[in-house]
């Protein structure tokens, strides 16, 4: 068993309303037959700047081999029934069977109703296999 691990150095953030690579936040998991890599993306300080519309927050999913996976993970910044900008913690588990061949796996995001999701502290993608 060994474990990968990437954590973010910078502030980043996004409105892209549809899911783009989280900067810093990638990983390749290696080869094999039969076996899953465990992959945790963690953001414990994620929040949304200037938020717009209706439920704005952000959608966070993994991409394994190029091709994002169908779990996901959700924060929608609510305090006493009314939207704000507090910060929220997000964490994504997801098992990721091996290939004979290395896999790329990329952190995503995306903000949700036209905001601007962000990051400044540090965030980070780790995997077991």
């Amino acid at each position: 068993m060994s474990l990968l691990f990437v954590q973010t150095t910078k502030n980043h953030g996004t409105s892209s309303a549809s899911p783009v690579p989280i900067p810093e936040l990638s990983l390749t998991i290696p080869e094999g037959e039969g076996e899953q890599a465990l992959v945790i993306l963690n953001l414990p300080n994620v929040y949304v700047l200037n938020p717009a519309g209706n439920n704005p927050g952000g959608k966070f999913t993994i991409s394994a081999n190029g091709t994002v996976l169908p779990a996901y993970a959700c924060m929608t910044p609510v305090s006493n029934g009314l939207v704000g900008n507090g910060r929220q913690s997000v964490t994504l588990v997801v098992a990721v069977p091996l290939m004979l061949k290395l896999q790329p796996i990329v952190a995503m995001w995306q903000a949700l109703n036209s905001c601007h999701i962000v990051l400044d502290s540090p965030a980070s993608l780790s995997a077991r296999t």
